[in-house]
């Protein structure tokens, strides 16, 4: 269904589907509101399945606060109002209860957001609220509050995550963008926290996201199969965990130029005419590619050989990214095979095509950009989808060892004769 026509009942239906299978919350936790043309609000039911919902269960709260009688809101919708009349630029709210978001709610902490900016662009300031009673009027004004200031979320202590949006969709990839650097944290934490970036260098890296771009027409037809064959492999990161909804890209080599989603495109719902054909400084009818095409162009330049690139932020190989920690692929030889050598780079190389570019070849398919991405190559797609989960799955795989006592890496005798055998 098409979200421009949605009803507000739909698009609640939508985004708790999104929240709940993404593991984001339980059947019974979390809430989301919109606000309608007509100032009313629409609210998530209490107490029915989050992975059951339809758009009949959903709640219109008028503006003198009352609903049909056949209807129970969550008992959660005044604090909702308070987030929107505290923030009358926003019209939806989120909240969840992500467990990485929660494990920062329980201890008190602030989330930060000084590291990685091409997750963080998504949102301008984080805030901490102190704890009240689910449902009570004291909650409703302590989010007003703290949303008043020009927060666009803020962890609520010993509770969860609230967040707003313009709409619906902006407030959720705020939330799942918010849960993902949570995680990321929490994964560095294990290996002695993270390298924070500075405010300036913060600011510099989004800015110089922005980009102009001169247009160029495309018969898009003309490359179907293979617009559908990427568009197939984002999703599909997408669903394991390896790209989020709006961070990380898969690109693909094709004529002159090279394929890629544009910036903003939502990965869980690419679809083949959604990519954008990029060449040079032209894209297709002149609409922003993702903001890390430049590291794909400059890779593709440097290496005829190679057709397809991703960037991505998963969860632990970010914690690797940004901790000063060496990635260590002498784990199993499937790891070793795929992977090789891993370099680590600085974060300047975010904006450095052809510092990434030189450090790869064929016995360095992947390396890491300190608090940017993970950037991997390969010959198609999912040769580079593969890839990428073997580098996910081995970093965590190491950071779980060091809890019953710590990566032992294979010998270079071992190594030595995997190479043998598999030809690496």
């Amino acid at each position: 269904m098409d979200r421009l026509t949605m009803t507000p009942a739909e698009q609640l239906v939508a985004v708790m589907t999104r929240i709940y299978e993404s593991r984001l919350t339980t059947p019974s936790g979390g809430n989301l509101s919109v606000l309608d043309e007509d100032g009313s609000l629409w609210v998530t039911p209490s107490q029915i399945d989050k992975g059951r919902l339809t758009a009949a269960h959903m709640v219109q709260i008028h503006a003198d606060g009352s609903w049909k009688r056949d209807g129970k809101p969550t008992s959660e919708w005044p604090f909702h109002r308070a987030v929107l009349q505290a923030r009358p630029d926003c019209r939806a709210v989120v909240h969840a209860h992500p467990t990485s978001l929660v494990a920062f709610s329980v201890v008190g902490k602030p989330l930060a957001l000084d590291q990685f900016p091409d997750l963080c662009r998504w949102a301008n300031r984080v805030g901490f609220a102190p704890y009240a009673i689910p449902g009570s009027q004291k909650l409703g004004q302590v989010l007003g509050e703290v949303f008043a200031t020009g927060c666009d979320a803020t962890l609520m202590e010993n509770h969860g995550a609230v967040a707003c949006g313009r709409e619906l969709m902006e407030a959720f990839h705020r939330f799942e963008a918010l849960e993902h650097l949570a995680s990321i944290l929490l994964a560095g934490a294990r290996l002695g926290g993270l390298r924070a970036r500075s405010a300036s260098e913060m600011r510099d890296a989004v800015a110089r996201m922005d980009r102009a771009w001169e247009r160029v027409d495309v018969d898009g037809a003309s490359q179907s199969a293979q617009r559908t064959a990427l568009a197939d492999s984002v999703r599909r990161a997408h669903a394991r965990g390896l790209l989020g909804s709006r961070t990380g890209a898969f690109s693909s080599r094709c004529g002159d130029g090279l394929l890629i989603a544009p910036d903003s495109a939502d990965n869980a719902e690419l679809r083949a005419g959604d990519l954008v054909y990029v060449e040079g400084d032209r894209s297709e009818t002149g609409r922003p590619p993702n903001a890390m095409v430049g590291l794909h162009q400059a890779i593709y330049d440097a290496h005829p050989g190679v057709r397809s690139v991703a960037t991505a932020l998963p969860a632990y190989l970010m914690a690797f990214a940004a901790s000063g920690v060496a990635f260590d692929t002498r784990t199993i030889p499937e790891a070793y095979i795929f992977l090789k050598s891993v370099l680590t780079l600085p974060f300047a190389a975010r904006f450095d095509g052809e510092l990434v570019a030189e450090v790869l070849h064929d016995k360095a398919p992947v390396a890491l950009i300190e608090s940017a991405c993970a950037v991997v190559t390969g010959e198609s797609p999912f040769a580079v989808f593969d890839r990428l989960e073997v580098a996910e799955f081995t970093a965590r795989s190491i950071l779980d060892s060091a809890a019953i006592g710590g990566l032992k890496p294979m010998s270079d005798g071992v190594l030595q004769e995997i190479c043998r055998v598999y030809g690496c």
